[in-house]
């Protein structure tokens, strides 16, 4: 058997359920996970990020990638695959909901009611804007790393250039995520 195949949802349908899925850029996940690797195990001391990254990875204890990226791949294609189909999930970029929260809550509004007499900018401005987690970061400090100048600047050309080729795409495309390209190096 193929121990890199895709995890599969849940068999049972969850009627009348919308799955609002929240997105992070590849490039800054795969990063973060170096901090916090969530449900992922790894070989442990690396000594190099190259080596992070094309480690093979193990998701909840059952399930083998072969890299880190590939998680990131299946996770989107999982839900893709067995949720669009139906129009049971909607994708909220988490850039987008940090930088403009009310507007990207507000687009959720078309799939979601509100409660009735709930004001969308006081439970905005309910909301701390300091993680549960004193190692996050948060305000300004987020915002700056998670620029694109940041990611360049911290993640070397060749951890850059094999994320971008192995991520997948299609998905990157249809979350309007970019793709790093970098010209050739002229000495």
């Amino acid at each position: 058997t193929d121990k890199y195949k895709p995890i599969q949802l849940p068999a049972r349908k969850y009627t009348g359920v919308l799955f609002v899925c929240m997105i992070r850029s590849p490039y800054f996940w795969v990063n973060s996970t170096l901090k916090q690797p969530y449900d992922l195990a790894f070989r442990r001391g690396f000594r190099e990020n190259a080596a992070y990254l094309s480690s093979p990875a193990v998701l909840r204890r059952q399930q083998s990638f072969r890299n880190i990226v590939q998680v990131w791949n299946n996770y989107y294609q999982r839900y893709a695959r067995e949720l669009e189909s139906e129009n049971r999930v909607v994708y909220i970029r988490l850039e987008d909901l940090v930088s403009d929260t009310a507007n990207t809550l507000q687009q959720l509004e078309s799939f979601l009611e509100r409660k009735p007499g709930s004001d969308l900018k006081r439970i905005i401005e309910g909301v701390s804007p300091v993680p549960s987690k004193s190692h996050n970061a948060h305000g300004a400090a987020w915002r700056e790393k998670n620029q694109l100048q940041h990611l360049t600047a911290s993640t070397s050309r060749s951890d850059l250039e094999f994320v971008t080729g192995q991520l997948d795409h299609k998905l990157m495309k249809k979350f309007g995520y970019p793709l790093l390209w970098f010209p050739p190096e002229v000495s």
